[in-house]
């Protein structure tokens, strides 16, 4: 039953499907960390079958490639989008530690903010073109995996980095640290590598040399800038993890060919 329920409040948290109403309590919301990839999963069986349309239908690259961007944040809600916007309104105002903090807070959008998403859009059209236009099925099954990668290891960072604060949304999901979330984690983390190791061994090892390159600079750039994680920040990473997973794909992608 616990199970079910950490299940059922991750699931309303961190995504816009609709769940049975209960009431959530601090124990719920303190295990609904280790579900947290559950989404990813969600968002890579979707992915998987939009993409199968695409081709059955002879959809546009340019339409696959929308169709892609377009089915994390419609199962989300762009619930880690928002962390995007905000941290990067925050890193960009080149303030103090403390002022970077309120930015965080803020409920109102910046201009850096939606500059830089807009340009993450941008690379994500570029790098999904170079993909989709030289990749077989096989090949797209590493790419829709960096979903439970990236929130497996968002979670994982969100445990095991310091937090920038002693209060917020962050502290209290994170607030029970005991094995069984580390180990949840860890397993839908090793198993999404696997996976995608097994369908593509090049492809899947860019995915994991990805992540770990991206989860060493996150955890300098959030400790430098803000002393720690934060519920904003976990959202950066998994939106700035999935984009530099892209461009490590577009990579191989690109080597394949001029080889």
């Amino acid at each position: 039953m616990k199970i079910i329920r950490s299940i059922a409040t991750a699931f309303s948290m961190y995504s816009a499907i609709p769940m049975p109403a209960f009431e959530i309590d601090d124990d719920d919301i303190g295990h609904s960390i280790a579900s947290l990839p559950l989404i990813g999963l969600v968002i890579a069986i979707a992915e998987n079958y939009v993409n199968l349309i695409s081709e059955t239908f002879g959809f546009s690259l340019f339409v696959r490639c929308m169709l892609f961007i377009a089915v994390p944040v419609l199962i989300t809600g762009g619930f880690h989008v928002d962390g995007y916007l905000d941290t990067k309104d925050a890193l960009h105002s080149y303030l103090p530690r403390d002022k970077k903090l309120e930015i965080l807070s803020d409920p109102h959008v910046g201009a850096f903010g939606i500059i830089k998403l807009v340009l993450s859009l941008v690379l994500a059209m570029a790098f999904l073109g170079v993909i989709f236009d030289k990749q077989t099925t096989k090949s797209v099954v590493p790419v829709t995996m960096i979903f439970v990668q990236s929130r497996a290891m968002a979670g994982l960072t969100s445990l095991f980095i310091g937090k920038a604060r002693d209060s917020g949304m962050l502290r209290a999901e994170t607030r029970i640290n005991n094995s069984v979330i580390y180990g949840s984690l860890i397993f839908w983390l090793i198993l999404a590598l696997a996976v995608s190791i097994a369908a593509d061994p090049v492809s899947g090892i860019a995915s994991a040399a990805s992540l770990v390159l991206f989860t060493l600079y996150y955890r300098g750039l959030v400790l430098r800038a803000f002393g720690g994680v934060t519920g904003d920040t976990a959202g950066y990473f998994v939106t700035a993890s999935e984009l530099f997973a892209l461009f490590a794909f577009a990579i191989v992608t690109v080597a394949r060919v001029a080889l």
